[in-house]
């Protein structure tokens, strides 16, 4: 709970520095090995750097307890029924996690998204594949980290409900202990697919891996990379599910890979910049994307950086491929 009792969070969080040092040393050996092993390496400092984070979170967390004037008196916190005024106090805890959540949804994911592609290509032998599941691994627990996040936030935000109704709480911790734990069981009881399948974050992870290790195919639909389960949906509801998807970089109008891309807010169709603004000139016109009937507008169009950076990752993989064509031509 975000309103622990500072005495008792930092004894609690003290242990923690020595395991930190530890990595710090053991990064002094990984240096001499960089060159050798650049992908395991890039692993290791996201979780690092994941683990640093989080402590960083739990001292922020610690420095507005004591600064924020009105936080619940956590010291007897079990004897102060919980009322109107009190019990506002919930929501604004709710909202902390949910903010946590946020920004290791911005940070972290996007940084392990960024690391994929790049790890799939340095993929070389057992210790590159090992590397590459370690990576996936690292995106998984981030997606179970965020989802206990979710259940304190869940659990604060309930109690929170309870109170605004008119109800008065005088067990208010065993009840917020009991409730969290039924919420945080019921995520544990979930299968891998319904712990990730869906989750966006995930799904891009799995899309950038492929598509550096197949070029040019559909990925298959998601679940395809998580076993099935007791309690995952049967084989005649899995027929139904999406199809592979696939990303093209390659620009409606140009035909080549996309630079410096613009996208539709609307139809979500991506562009080279200069492309769209010449189509675009003159004023709206139906998106040249094929088969799309939306009108566009330069207004309707959106800088797309990640895009970006996928689609340079992209032309530099194709323009690699090419090379290595050609050189198995000259070796005939």
């Amino acid at each position: 709970m975000p309103a622990a009792g500072t005495s008792r969070r930092r004894s609690r969080r003290e242990p923690v520095e020595e395991p930190v040092a530890e990595d710090q040393g053991a990064d002094a050996q990984e240096d001499i090995e960089e060159e050798e092993r650049p992908a395991r390496r890039s692993s290791k400092v996201v979780k690092k750097e994941v683990k640093s984070a989080r402590i960083k979170v739990d001292e922020s967390d610690d420095e507005k307890d004591e600064q924020v004037e009105g936080r619940i008196d956590v010291t007897n916190f079990k004897d102060q029924p919980l009322d109107v005024k009190e019990g506002t106090k919930l929501g604004g805890l709710a909202s902390d996690w949910a903010t946590m959540a946020k920004t290791l949804n911005s940070s972290a994911f996007n940084a392990l998204k960024e690391l994929a592609p790049s790890m799939a290509e340095a993929v070389d032998g057992d210790e590159g594949s090992k590397s590459l599941i370690e990576l996936e691994s690292t995106m998984r627990d981030l997606i179970d980290l965020e989802s206990e996040m979710g259940c304190y936030e869940k659990t604060l935000d309930e109690l929170h409900q309870l109170v605004i109704q008119g109800e008065k709480i005088d067990d208010v911790m065993s009840r917020y202990e009991e409730n969290l734990a039924a919420n945080i069981d019921e995520y544990k009881a979930k299968t891998s697919r319904q712990k990730y399948g869906k989750h966006q974050a995930y799904v891009d992870f799995r899309q950038r891996i492929f598509e550096v290790q197949q070029p040019g195919q559909a990925m298959p639909p998601i679940n395809d990379f998580l076993p099935k389960e007791d309690g995952d949906d049967s084989d005649d509801d899995d027929e139904i599910e999406i199809g592979g998807m696939t990303q093209d970089y390659k620009c409606p109008l140009t035909l080549t890979i996309l630079v410096n891309p613009l996208t539709s807010k609307h139809c979500h169709h991506s562009f080279s910049a200069e492309a769209i603004r010449d189509y675009l000139k003159r004023g709206p016109k139906t998106c040249p994307a094929a088969g799309c009937k939306q009108q566009l507008t330069l207004d309707d169009l959106e800088e797309d950086k990640d895009l970006a950076r996928r689609a340079q990752a992209a032309a530099r993989r194709e323009a690699r491929r090419e090379q290595d064509s050609d050189a198995d031509e000259v070796v005939e």
